[in-house]
């Protein structure tokens, strides 16, 4: 399913104005997102694309994220890329619904990737219990291989995964499942002993809910998040040559800036209304 779900995205790039498409690829202008993109640096991203009219379904956030995908995997074929593009599989009765079928779906293909590079190892799965609870897709087990499997990535390699409209999950029926997942994500973001350099961007074709921002933990790390803004847009189309463009243009040294170990916060509180804002782009 992931080559066919960022395919079909690609395909639905005519049905959106240049100027939806425009404020999308304006996060290639954006200095956070080239922060995000620096080869030392584990880290993630949240980028609410703020386009009004977007409903549900593939979005143009969607075609940017396929073709960022499609880019990576031209321009950096050693690099691992994972992905999902949630708004594909929110049927109760898809294989792949939900955030359980996300992580499956990144389980798969790291296995993938670690498999053709000859390097997967499976020992981990070393007792009955837990290979059971792998069988009947109980999620903390999912999360733990998924971080696992990470581990058996070289020092020298990235591994991008980028989530596609996650705000499609974030409904009353999935959202429990959600947040265990962020939650997982977000340790592997801080996870300092992490071999490979570990990248994460997730996408909202709106803007995100007050409690998936809480889920993020955005109050400590504002920088995060991403707003699109249309004032900053040059109506455009989502290109892949210029997608792979900046994908070959080299980044600016800097040394690793490893997120901070740092105690959950257990009282978040309400926010005020200047960090919903996030970054802008303009």
């Amino acid at each position: 399913h992931p080559n066919k779900d960022f395919e079909r995205a690609l395909m639905q790039k005519s049905k959106f104005s240049t100027a939806t498409q425009g404020q999308i690829q304006s996060l290639l202008r954006h200095n956070r997102f080239f922060q995000w993109m620096n080869p030392y640096n584990i880290d993630m991203i949240l980028v609410d694309a703020n386009i009004r009219s977007s409903g549900p379904g593939i979005s143009a956030m969607s075609v940017f994220s396929a073709t960022f995908v499609a880019g990576m995997v031209k321009v950096n074929p050693d690099e691992a890329v994972a992905h999902f593009f949630c708004n594909s599989h929110v049927a109760p009765r898809d294989p792949w619904h939900g955030p359980n079928g996300l992580v499956r779906s990144l389980i798969v293909q790291l296995l993938m990737k670690l498999f053709k590079s000859k390097i997967l190892s499976l020992d981990f799965i070393n007792n009955r219990d837990y290979l059971l609870a792998l069988e009947k897709h109980d999620l903390a087990s999912l999360c733990n291989t998924l971080w696992t499997l990470l581990y058996q990535f070289p020092p020298d390699t990235t591994v991008f995964c980028i989530i596609d409209s996650i705000s499609s999950f974030d409904k009353n029926a999935t959202f429990k499942d959600l947040e265990i997942v962020l939650d997982c994500l977000q340790s592997i973001v801080e996870d300092r002993s992490l071999i490979p350099t570990f990248k994460l961007m997730m996408t909202n074709p709106m803007s995100s809910t007050r409690r998936m921002k809480e889920s993020l933990n955005l109050q400590e790390y504002p920088s995060r998040l991403i707003n699109l803004s249309p004032k900053n847009l040059v109506p455009m189309g989502i290109s892949s040559q210029a997608m792979e463009s900046y994908l070959l243009r080299p980044s600016t040294p800097e040394p690793p800036m490893r997120n901070q170990e740092v105690s959950r916060i257990t009282d978040r509180g309400s926010y005020a209304d200047e960090f919903d804002e996030g970054w802008q782009t303009d």
